[in-house]
């Protein structure tokens, strides 16, 4: 009988991975509900995410290609957050960078030398708001390639970093669909002067705008997207009887726009007085004016929408889209 002294086999590690979709991810417009089948839109400025985050097979494979299908439980070593990497691209934008905010992955074992990496739909994207240059609306192509470089294992001898054959783009294809559309409108609030009789309630035209290479147009696909309650108007620079009564012609109440535009009502000032004062909509962080709510109306501290991809520029401003839309109410015998 002829012995041999005991060898030690193993542990086995990977040649390679090989990356396949297991669900191909799919993008949500931000503006979804509020608009037509197939019209939904992102403001310029506004972040996004999945409405179908995607999910990567990686599949652990020997130099021959085949399965190492003992790659799993406490063999299995791979650590989404230093091995995974995504690369965002996107064509067609108007010359606008878009910026990723990643969120932790998720890995699945599977128990026969597969994961299932899945990513987070907490992931946000973003394509920035340049307050000095309006872009027109624009369909971008967008898409991210994943890959894995897994150095778990090189620190014993022998063994090198694992990587996957080639990476694969979480579309499946070239290009991430939108649930229900896919637009991109750099966008602002368009608030009107308003001029009427002091004995009538006045009305303002909101309008919900988007540049085109027509200029500014009002935005028909929406159906309610902003809503504009009474707090975040605000009042200020008064004259005639509205200089020592700011809160004399309130709105009557908050309004939503449909088609791109809602109608704002002020309501008639006491005795039929006459003046003008500036109407805000409070669309930035830092507000304007005094809110007036209650009855009878007091002046109080607007409440901000936090819409700073709808700000607008302003006479005597920077020329930048930066500022909260303002406009003149007049009241006239």
């Amino acid at each position: 009988t002829i012995v041999s002294s005991a060898v030690d086999l193993g542990r086995f590690v990977p040649d390679h991975y090989r990356l396949s979709i297991a669900a191909a991810g799919r993008l949500a417009s931000a503006q979804n509900a509020c608009t037509q089948a197939g019209r939904g839109f992102t403001f310029v400025g506004q972040s996004f995410s999945w409405a179908t985050p995607p999910r990567i097979t990686i599949i652990a494979e020997s130099a021959s290609n085949q399965p190492v299908r003992n790659w799993t439980a406490g063999l299995m070593r791979l650590v989404p957050s230093t091995a995974v990497t995504r690369i965002p691209s996107a064509s067609a934008t108007n010359g606008l960078s878009f910026t990723p905010t990643w969120d932790a992955m998720a890995l699945t074992d599977q128990g026969d030398g597969t994961v299932t990496l899945a990513l987070s739909a907490l992931d946000r994207f973003l394509f920035a708001r340049d307050p000095a240059v309006a872009v027109t609306s624009f369909q971008p192509a967008i898409d991210v390639a994943i890959s894995v470089t897994d150095t778990a294992e090189n620190a014993i001898a022998g063994n090198g970093t694992v990587t996957s054959l080639s990476p694969v783009n979480a579309s499946g294809g070239s290009a991430l669909p939108f649930d229900n559309g896919g637009f991109f409108h750099y966008g602002r609030i368009k608030l009107q002067n308003a001029f009427g009789d002091a004995r009538q309630n006045i009305t303002a035209l909101i309008e919900l705008q988007a540049f085109t290479s027509n200029g500014w147009l009002r935005l028909d696909d929406d159906r309610g997207c902003i809503s504009i309650a009474a707090p975040s108007f605000g009042f200020l620079a008064g004259t005639g009887f509205f200089a020592g009564n700011t809160c004399a012609a309130p709105v009557t109440g908050g309004i939503a726009t449909n088609r791109g535009r809602a109608l704002v009502s002020l309501a008639k000032s006491p005795g039929n007085s006459t003046g003008a004062t500036a109407l805000v909509v409070n669309a930035l962080a830092t507000t304007e004016g005094a809110s007036c709510v209650g009855s009878p109306a007091v002046a109080g501290t607007p409440a901000s929408l936090n819409l700073p991809y709808l700000a607008t520029t302003r006479v005597g401003g920077s020329g930048q889209y930066d500022s909260n839309p303002i406009a003149r109410s007049v009241s006239e015998p």
